[in-house]
C-alpha cells in the first residue's frame, strides 16, 4: 500500500500571510494552479493501491478530484469556510469514514477498515493552542487501538518535537525539507501488529504549493 500526503495550499491563506509570494506570482489564475496539483497528484499515485490525504484543499480542487478521480472514494470533512481536508481511497477496498472526533482543534479527517485506520490530519501549531496537540492526537489513538493506525498530514512540527512523542509506537519516517527548509509533513506508521517494510519518498514537484507531497510505501 502506498500513502501520499500533501497540504496543496489554500490560496486564500497565502494570499493572507504570505501576499508576495512566489507562488502567486507564477499562477495568477488560480484554476492553472489547481490543473498542476492535479497533474502531480495524477503521477504519484498507484491506481488501486494508494491513499491520498491531502490538506487545504478548495471547494473547486474538491470537486476536481471528484471529476479526475473515479477510480477512488473522494471522502471529505470541511474544517473552514473554503478547506477542506480530503481523503481519497481506492473504490475498490472498502474504506468508511470514522465520525469520531479527537477534541483537537482544527480537525482530522479518519477512514477505516477492518484492519486499518488512516488519519489525515492538519495540526495547528502548538503555539497557538493550549492542549498538548501531539499528546492529545497520540493518547487519542491508543483509546482505540484494534486497527493499524496510519496518521498522515501536516502536524506543523519539526521533526525531534514529532519523535519525542511519536517514536515509541510508531515508525516517523525522515523525508527531508517538506515546507521552508524543515521537515513538518508526516507519514506514521504504527509499530508491533506486524513487520514493517517501508520506503519514504519526497517528491520534488514543481512549486504549486508551500509543502511538497510526501510518499510511504509500506508492506504489512
Amino acid at each position: 500500500m502506498y500513502i501520499l500526503s500533501w497540504n496543496v495550499l489554500l490560496r486564500e491563506y497565502e494570499e493572507k500571510y504570505y501576499p508576495c509570494s512566489e507562488i502567486l506570482k507564477n499562477y495568477p489564475v488560480e484554476t492553472i494552479r489547481l490543473n498542476h496539483v492535479i497533474k502531480i497528484i495524477k503521477n504519484s499515485i498507484h491506481i488501486d493501491e494508494t491513499v491520498v490525504c491531502l490538506q487545504e484543499c478548495s471547494l473547486d480542487l474538491l470537486t476536481m478530484l471528484k471529476e479526475t478521480f473515479p477510480q477512488f472514494t473522494v471522502h471529505n470533512k470541511k474544517i473552514g469556510e473554503n478547506d477542506y481536508l480530503v481523503t481519497m481511497t481506492p473504490i475498490r477496498v472498502d474504506f468508511s469514514i470514522d465520525p469520531v472526533e479527537t477534541g483537537i482543534p482544527h480537525s482530522q479527517l479518519i477512514v477505516k477498515t477492518n484492519r486499518f485506520r488512516i488519519i489525515n490530519c492538519h495540526l495547528i501549531p502548538q503555539k497557538h493552542c493550549d492542549i498538548p496537540i501531539l499528546a492529545r492526537l497520540n493518547q487519542f489513538c491508543k483509546e482505540e487501538n484494534d486497527k493499524i493506525t496510519i496518521i498522515a498530514g501536516d502536524f506543523n512540527e519539526k521533526i525531534g518535537v514529532v519523535k519525542n512523542e511519536f517514536l515509541n509506537d510508531y515508525i516517523v519516517p525522515y523525508f527531508g525539507y517538506t515546507y521552508r527548509y524543515k521537515q513538518i509533513d508526516y507519514i506514521l506508521v504504527e509499530r508491533g501488529k506486524n513487520d514493517l517494510i517501508y520506503c519514504p519518498l519526497l517528491i520534488k514537484s514543481i512549486r504549486v504549493s508551500d509543502h511538497y507531497p510526501v510518499k510511504l510505501f509500506v508492506k504489512i
